[in-house]
């Protein structure tokens, strides 16, 4: 029986991709630069802190106004906080995107506190660490405006030079910070991107390291941001790193997201709507993630 409906599943997917094939075409940026450096894709956990676990604990119970109340000394009441996932993501992301909003206050905490209370910024300054002293050049990309305006912080006190576009970026600034971003003789190594308002139509192939700092749900998004320099032009091979905080919801999105890929796979790479080759670069890339994953 099971062979039966593999067998009819794959009839399907077959007619399937008949009638797509006339309607799309696809092609590879390998299809158009056959020399293109290949692209990494490294996925690296970081645990959470004593601060993070408790947060946690508290939005999971619905005790986390009181908790804060008594911490903060607010004196005031907060209101119950709706959408619990994207609540349990701002702790992942940094305790003071929750913090901040309770107290509303709009002072950062010394830089050493900064890293200290979340696990993923430490991870962040450790992996940062290593390749400045490698001379790499990092895109660094993250869905909250608040997180980039917390890593901007941080950079400025640690006396680092950098570019930044988010969706209140002017058009002519997103030019002059790519200009001097890619010079050879500028001194800006990192570069703070929205994963929305930074996706298409930069080229930033200056950098050879791209550090997804938060994911996104749809995986295509995350995709369009490591092209920003893995792309025609790039001459490094590109290392990507994507991290997430282990034991949290962040797990589920990753999970989902590959899926979703997985999905793609299916319906598009197998349709084989592009130029023959003897191997399709998604398929690497594939690869690479789903090896990730199991690591």
């Amino acid at each position: 029986m099971e062979e039966l409906e593999e067998k009819r599943r794959a009839q399907v997917v077959a007619k399937l991709h008949a009638i797509l094939r006339p309607f799309l075409l696809r092609r590879m940026k390998s299809d158009v630069e056959l020399m293109l450096p290949r692209k990494k894709e490294i996925i690296v956990y970081a645990n959470m802190t004593e601060h993070q676990k408790s947060l946690q604990e508290h939005l999971i119970n619905e005790t986390l106004g009181k908790y804060l109340n008594d911490k903060l000394s607010i004196g005031r009441s907060v209101t119950k906080l709706n959408n619990l996932v994207l609540q349990l993501r701002k702790v992942c992301n940094h305790p003071d995107l929750l913090e901040s909003a309770f107290d509303r206050s709009y002072f950062y905490p010394p830089v050493n506190e900064i890293i200290e209370q979340c696990g993923k910024f430490h991870l962040l300054n450790r992996l940062l660490e290593r390749l400045f002293a490698r001379n790499h050049k990092v895109l660094i990309f993250s869905q909250w405006t608040r997180v980039l305006d917390i890593m901007d912080y941080y950079f400025s006190e640690k006396g680092f030079e950098v570019c930044r576009i988010d969706g209140s970026v002017k058009l002519e600034d997103r030019k002059r910070q790519n200009q001097d971003f890619n010079d050879t003789n500028s001194n800006c190594r990192i570069f703070l991107l929205s994963t929305r308002a930074g996706g298409l139509g930069i080229n930033l192939t200056a950098a050879d390291t791209c550090i997804l700092y938060d994911s996104d749900w749809n995986p295509q998004m995350d995709l369009q941001a490591m092209d920003r320099c893995h792309r025609i032009g790039q001459t490094k091979h590109v290392h990507v790193y994507r991290l997430a905080t282990a034991q949290s919801v962040e797990g589920r999105m990753l999970k989902r997201a590959f899926s979703k890929l997985k999905l793609e796979h299916v319906v598009i790479e197998k349709g084989q709507f592009h130029q023959e080759r003897t191997k399709p670069a998604i398929v690497d890339e594939m690869e690479v993630c789903m090896v990730a994953v199991a690591c």
